[in-house]
């Protein structure tokens, strides 16, 4: 069985003489062949360490953009959808295995309901998509807004709110805190209202945190146009999505 291995294993590496002795594993004895292979048992071992140790910290790297993919996307994505958002960062694993990732990890899908025709209440009435029919003709009128969920080495998981301008794309203001409520949200919007006077529109998703009554009163006052997207529909909020993408 070592034949073709005779004359040849003073050139093989480390790791293709652990390969071929994972091979052959439950065909022969070990110390046989780490004998005929000329490879020392802690070699062996230590090599088998150090593979088990780089697999460990892969599937840390590829739980972190699990789980900040999962947050990014409202907590609906299942196994299937984040396998496709892995690939296309070069990150290859299976659905079965994501699926693992994602029940270490704690994470389950919130599916959102069918939604049924009903008549409309006021509070529903001021929920409206105003940039659709609003469309900026120049900088510093229309203003995106949305939060996302940001992994850091200092601070762990934290919450990033920016503002971007929908004309331009270019990032007016931004800001990071650990607590995504309402006192974060209106004192970042105050902030940039204040910062440009010229804003007459501002648009988000309909997050607890915009549809307050807090929010919609600090546009009012400013005389800002409240927008919103449809409802479990991000791409009216597209431009400052695809921003939020680029900086993970």
């Amino acid at each position: 069985m070592y034949q073709h291995l005779h004359g040849e294993k003073e050139k093989l590496r480390v790791s293709e003489k652990v390969a071929w002795i994972e091979k052959h594993r439950e065909m022969h004895a070990l110390g046989t062949m780490l004998q005929m292979i000329e490879l020392a048992k802690s070699t062996y071992y230590e090599y088998k360490r150090r593979a088990i140790s780089q697999r460990e910290r892969a599937r840390k790297v590829r739980e972190k953009r699990v789980q900040a993919l999962f947050y990014e996307n409202k907590q609906i994505y299942g196994a299937r959808k984040l396998q496709f958002l892995l690939q296309k960062e070069g990150i290859l694993v299976t659905v079965r295995t994501i699926s693992a990732d994602m029940k270490r990890l704690q994470l389950r899908c919130c599916y959102i309901k069918k939604w049924q025709s009903k008549k409309a209440t006021k509070q529903e009435e001021l929920l409206t998509n105003e940039i659709k029919t609003n469309q900026p003709t120049t900088a510093g009128t229309h203003v995106l807004t949305d939060m996302t969920y940001v992994w850091t080495q200092k601070d762990k998981w934290v919450y990033v709110i920016t503002f971007l301008d929908a004309f331009t794309r270019k990032v007016l203001h931004f800001g990071v805190g650990k607590q995504m409520d309402s006192t974060f949200v209106d004192g970042h919007t105050k902030a940039v209202l204040e910062k440009y006077p010229s804003i007459t529109l501002l648009h988000s998703d309909r997050g607890s945190q915009y549809t307050a009554g807090s929010y919609r009163d600090l546009l009012n006052e400013n005389n800002v146009i409240v927008s919103y997207s449809k409802a479990g529909y991000p791409y009216d909020n597209a431009k400052i999505e695809s921003y939020h993408a680029s900086i993970k």
